[in-house]
């Protein structure tokens, strides 16, 4: 159990060399030490499948979590049902987070609080490729997108896209990986419909107003769905229906509202925001 923990440690260590901006001579560090924390995640998977990823207990088969974390993990019952802002009487209208704001995404929700063993379970996933999370993170994806659609699934999942150089140094795009088995699962199209055009700061070292403005322009529809000269080109079907739109963590809602823009502008006629997780709007 200790060698689980100390794993466990070693590769949140590497995860954090890997999330620290690198650029010119530090490229190349950065890809080395995206590969060894891939394959480090690999081999834990292997070797310790059976632990607790945010104590290091151990923890039942294939449970990610020991029964004590497990019942920390804070689920979403009552929330805004526009923006996905917890709340525990939520009123039919919108909440204070996002009265007055055009999001242009129709509604959002998220499966837990970003706090706790859910924050560790999504974090390791993301920077770690930690394939022991990857079931109960689909789960609670698939249970998220039934309270936004109960009355049928949409036409189309789309992940919100991760930079090109962010997916390189990573060597995998954590949303789209998720995205992709819930549409497996559901047998619902993957529609990878957005691209990323500009590299932005990290959400999450900047202050409320800047995430407000920071993924303006950010995003893109790929060239296959653009419209050429008078009309649209023939694109799929979800673009004149409902998709669902896939991120990790929700905050101010920043990204996915430029995303569902870029989206409606294209056609989309509906669409719901499923996140794993609702940070506090600071």
């Amino acid at each position: 159990m200790r060698s689980s923990l100390f794993l466990s440690r070693l590769l949140s260590f590497l995860s954090s060399l890997a999330a620290a901006g690198a650029t010119g001579r530090q490229a190349l560090p950065r890809l080395l030490a995206a590969a060894a924390r891939r394959a480090g995640g690999r081999a834990l998977d292997l070797v310790y499948p059976g632990f607790c990823r945010e104590c290091g207990a151990a923890a039942g088969g294939s449970d990610p979590f020991c029964p004590p974390c497990a019942a920390k993990v804070r689920w979403i019952t009552g929330a805004c049902s526009r923006c996905g802002h917890p709340a525990p009487n939520p009123g039919p209208g919108p909440c204070g987070e996002c009265a007055g704001r055009t999001l242009f995404f129709d509604r959002a929700a998220a499966a837990a609080e970003y706090t706790g063993p859910w924050r560790t379970a999504v974090l390791r996933f993301k920077y770690t490729g930690d394939q022991g999370l990857r079931e109960v993170l689909v789960a609670a994806l698939e249970d998220t997108m039934g309270r936004l659609f109960p009355n049928g699934p949409p036409a189309a999942i789309v992940p919100v896209p991760a930079h090109p150089w962010r997916k390189l140094l990573r060597g995998r795009d954590p949303v789209e990986e998720l995205a992709a088995a819930l549409a497996l699962r559901k047998r619902i199209p993957l529609r990878l419909l957005l691209q990323r055009v500009r590299w932005i700061p990290s959400q999450t070292s900047l202050p409320r107003s800047r995430r407000l403005r920071n993924p303006r322009g950010a995003y893109r529809l790929r060239w296959l769905y653009r419209r050429q000269g008078r009309g649209p080109r023939p694109g799929p079907p979800c673009l004149s229906a409902s998709v669902l739109l896939v991120d990790d963590v929700l905050t101010t809602c920043a990204t996915a509202a430029e995303c569902a823009r870029v989206l409606k502008r294209a056609g989309v006629g509906e669409i719901g925001v499923a996140a794993l997780a609702r940070s506090p709007a600071i």
